[in-house]
């Protein structure tokens, strides 16, 4: 019974850590909510020209938030994150705010068809650490995730969990195309669905969080790997000053 009261205590201690060093944001619904992320201006180049070959226009952060379940600090509680608390009768809820993919445009530059081969292509969200995070539903929300294949536009998995790779997209001369990129990573089984979906990469209320993506690209059947980052996402800060809340009830 001692060690059951401690093993509790201890838990109690963390979350407290984690509530305090968090940024806990007010607003209507958490929906309302994570449709404000963004990136930071002046955290890097939104335009990337690759090799002459591709020009890479990163539009905005695919954000989102934890699901409908609480959450506890794995590893390291002083970790940053943005959360919302929602409230019924039945019990409180806190949601984290992350980003589960990004939303690219790609400018063929080239008097030929250019072929981008995502099952050779890496896509990097958040910390390259990948070891700590948060627990949601009793699944790992990692703060960073290692390189992984990119998922393009809407992931899927096999029953097993497995991501279904994308098929290559062709761009023609001169053509300019849109895509999401998603972490085949970053994917958790629904208990109540039994069905695996990509979730979110828990985002740093400090505004540090970003991706880094290289592409496999061919032309004229010559392929070359092309890397870029984003900018930082976050919340805006005039954003975060009107929507900041500071009661910890």
């Amino acid at each position: 019974m001692k060690k059951l009261f401690i093993c509790f205590l201890m838990l109690g201690l963390l979350f407290s850590s984690m509530a305090n060093a968090a940024t806990k944001l007010k607003g209507k619904t958490q929906n309302e909510i994570y449709q404000h992320i963004a990136f930071v201006d002046g955290t890097g180049e939104k335009e990337h020209v690759l090799g002459n070959v591709i020009k890479v226009t990163t539009l905005a952060p695919i954000g989102g938030y934890s699901a409908l379940l609480g959450i506890e600090p794995y590893y390291h509680p002083e970790k940053r994150v943005y959360y919302f608390r929602a409230k019924n009768f039945f019990m409180t809820v806190d949601h984290v705010f992350g980003v589960k993919g990004i939303e690219l445009q790609l400018e063929n530059l080239t008097d030929n068809a250019i072929v981008i081969d995502w099952n050779n292509s890496t896509i990097q969200i958040g910390e390259s650490d990948g070891i700590d995070g948060i627990i949601v539903n009793n699944s790992l929300l990692k703060f960073g995730l290692a390189k992984s294949i990119p998922l393009v536009d809407n992931p899927y998995f096999t029953d097993e969990g497995q991501p279904i790779g994308s098929n290559d997209t062709i761009i023609p001369p001169k053509a300019t195309i849109k895509v999401n990129l998603y972490s085949s990573q970053n994917r958790v089984r629904l208990d109540r669905n039994s069905k695996w979906v990509e979730c979110i990469v828990p985002m740093s209320d400090e505004g540090t969080t970003k991706a880094t993506i290289t592409m496999k690209i061919a032309e004229n059947g010559v392929g070359h790997d092309y890397t870029f980052n984003t900018p930082c996402f976050d919340f805006p800060a005039d954003y975060v000053a009107a929507n900041k809340d500071d009661m910890k009830k």
